[in-house]
């Protein structure tokens, strides 16, 4: 259901779940989810959650909705419900503090006294989001005007994403310069090598293994993603770091975006990682991280190790899928357009030059990421639930 009709739902949906109403708010009880899909325990609202677990073990009852509740009912210290189920609109609905990675429901009514954050699911200024994305419907447009009504405070990674992304839902909501929540570990190093050998051992890498990432974002506007498929050049990039690390062999590790990778096929050869949960601890176990559009560069630039951009359909995603708010010229990743141009790349890698990119812009999108934005929301959730200063 889409356009006028779908609109026309939602809104009746927001005024019958008023009824909801009735059942008093629970001081301290804090709903969370990741995703569209609220699939996996992850991203930002996960470390949150293990903050609060950690410094105010037993405070907050701590509520999360997924898909399938039951294969995350072994997490110590919270609660599980099916997402979109009679019980979720409950809990969701008597929650003090509700916590997103993403655009909430759009038929879900604001509750008075409830405090609804939105950390977001990415850092940086890169794909273009909300009335600046070109591809978006009708619906689409009415959902994100929503997020003025709904959403009480905003997280930010840095300046340029306060301007182009918050801005680009035009949200004139409170916004917290706090970097994001799930980026904190990329600034406590033992935990950083603690994490990589743990993963690495978990999908076979040996210590020595050069370790790379592929991790491709998805594309709107296409129909059948088969029929756009980015064939990686897995063998030939293979062969040009053998030559530019000789005794290291490298291994592929390939993770789909969420929401596309149960209609790809990995190649034989490469490892499909894309159902491991967390993509930090992934990002914390490669040594290289190669991508096209994702923001995952932003994450990976604080590890200060290299990455490249694999855009041979440059042209069209720019001017047809959803196009750029900073220039990707300007990102930190390597450009490559075609396969050459990757190769070649690969074999002359600088990465004292990597290093010192990463750290430029950064500094040029004006970052707020220094490893304390779970602690400056858990203040702020903590003064909502029990006041004081």
């Amino acid at each position: 259901m889409r356009g006028k009709a779908a609109i026309a739902y939602r809104t009746a949906m927001r005024g019958l779940l008023r009824l909801f109403f009735i059942f008093p708010v629970r001081r301290n009880r804090i709903m969370m989810s990741s995703n569209n899909d609220a699939a996996y325990y992850t991203c930002n609202p996960k470390y949150i959650c293990e903050y609060l677990k950690h410094h105010e073990p037993g405070a907050y009852d701590i509520v999360w909705a997924f898909a399938e509740p039951k294969k995350w009912k072994r997490i110590r210290g919270i609660r599980t419900v099916k997402v979109h189920s009679v019980r979720w609109l409950y809990e969701l609905l008597t929650s003090r503090v509700v916590i997103y990675n993403r655009n909430p429901e759009s038929y879900l009514p604001k509750r008075p006294g409830q405090l609804v954050i939105n950390t977001w699911h990415a850092g940086g200024a890169y794909k273009k989001v909300g009335f600046e994305n070109a591809t978006l419907d009708s619906l689409d447009l009415w959902r994100a005007r929503q997020i003025n009504d709904y959403v009480d405070l905003f997280l930010t990674s840095s300046d340029a994403f306060t301007k182009s992304n918050i801005e680009g839902y035009r949200y004139k909501g409170q916004v917290m310069r706090s970097g994001m929540p799930r980026n904190d570990l990329f600034f406590r190093p033992a935990a950083v090598d603690r994490i990589r050998k743990r993963v690495r051992s978990r999908f076979g890498a040996r210590e020595d293994s050069l370790v790379v990432l592929y991790a491709p974002t998805y594309r709107r506007n296409v129909t059948d993603p088969l029929a756009l498929q980015i064939e990686f050049p897995f063998r030939s990039a293979a062969e040009a770091l053998k030559e530019r690390f000789p005794g290291r062999e490298p291994v592929f590790w390939e993770r789909r975006h969420h929401q596309d990778f149960n209609r790809y096929d990995a190649e034989a050869g490469v490892l499909d990682v894309s159902s491991y949960p967390d993509m930090q601890e992934l990002l914390a176990a490669a040594d290289i991280l190669i991508t096209d559009y994702s923001s995952s560069i932003w994450d990976f630039a604080l590890l200060g190790r290299p990455c490249f951009l694999y855009v041979p359909d440059l042209a069209e995603y720019e001017t047809v899928d959803r196009g750029f708010f900073t220039p990707i010229g300007e990102w930190p990743g390597i450009l490559c357009r075609d396969d050459a141009e990757l190769e070649d790349a690969l074999r002359s890698l600088d990465e004292e030059q990597a290093r010192r990119k990463a750290k430029e812009h950064l500094a040029a999108l004006g970052s707020c990421e220094d490893g304390h934005a779970s602690s400056r929301v858990a203040e702020l959730i903590h003064r909502t639930v029990f006041g004081g200063p």
